[in-house]
């Protein structure tokens, strides 16, 4: 089932978020579970306070966790998840191009386009640490420059794509024979220097906003129920703040040629689990 197989890409993105939202009430019951802090965040968070619910464009669940609640998470062997669950993670997950989680709906597939290369996967809900950025704002923005540079890294030895012009892939091949997960546990060394406990900034090194992304721990806070659909997740509890910080007008819509998904995905099936998918592609 490809894109072009809807009659238009709005009913796509409609049965991509009553999965999604199926998945979060699943997610939003390990929480409770094994006791874990996580708060919405980035355009789910927005969607929750604007919309009561997606934003209608969205593809995709946002979702961030203190760093030991995120560790504990990864920590959470398969048998005690769903059926339809699975937690992707660069610890677990070989050749995984991520430093964050992704928490994936086994019955579906999703292939998404990462600097030119396919990831297979299913409809996922993104999953963050949240690190500690110190008590200077300065700092923590350098800290911010060298976990993008490290990022990038990381994209380019996953994708692995040769440029036409020489002296850039003098500098690919250099950053290829590092390695990929040499590159993401140096990232991970990065963003992981300081407790998010004890830290007047904290960040989501890992998230779209890059130096936005910095905020004051109290922006966090305790975890605050918000209305999503006809359930209640949660969320930061100055959520004003932290989505000022990162749209600023947050309740005014963008243009109508910026109503549209960020994702990049070549191929979506809903109906497909993605491990025959992959049974497919080794055939």
């Amino acid at each position: 089932m490809l894109k072009s197989e809807y009659a238009n890409e709005m009913e796509l993105v409609k049965e991509i978020q009553n999965i999604l939202f199926e998945m979060m009430i699943q997610f939003h019951e390990i929480c409770k579970k094994h006791n874990l802090t996580y708060y919405m965040v980035g355009g789910t968070l927005l969607g929750a306070i604007r919309h009561q619910g997606f934003i209608p464009w969205d593809d995709d669940f946002d979702v961030a966790l203190p760093r030991r609640d995120y560790d504990r998470l990864i920590s959470i062997p398969d048998s005690e998840l769903p059926e339809n669950i699975k937690i992707l993670s660069m610890e677990k997950t070989n050749n995984y191009p991520y430093n964050f989680v992704k928490i994936v709906n086994k019955n579906t597939t999703i292939v998404e386009d990462i600097g030119g290369k396919g990831y297979v996967m299913g409809v996922y809900i993104d999953v963050f640490p949240l690190d500690g950025a110190g008590n200077c704002i300065d700092q923590a923005k350098k800290q911010v420059t060298i976990a993008k540079l490290l990022r990038i890294c990381v994209l380019i030895c996953y994708a692995k794509r040769k440029s036409d012009k020489l002296w850039k892939n003098i500098i690919k091949y250099i950053i290829w024979s590092i390695g990929l997960k040499k590159w993401q546990r140096l990232l991970e060394r990065t963003i992981r220097k300081k407790m998010f406990e004890t830290s007047s900034y904290v960040s989501n090194f890992l998230g779209a906003w890059m130096e936005k992304e910095i905020m004051p721990r109290e922006f966090f806070g305790t975890p605050t129920l918000y209305k999503f659909r006809e359930r209640w997740f949660f969320g930061p509890e100055k959520y004003d703040k932290y989505l000022k910080q990162l749209y600023g007008d947050y309740m005014k819509l963008p243009p109508l040629e910026k109503q549209k998904s960020h994702h990049k995905f070549s191929y979506i099936n809903l109906y497909l689990p993605y491990h025959e998918f992959l049974k497919g592609v080794k055939k």
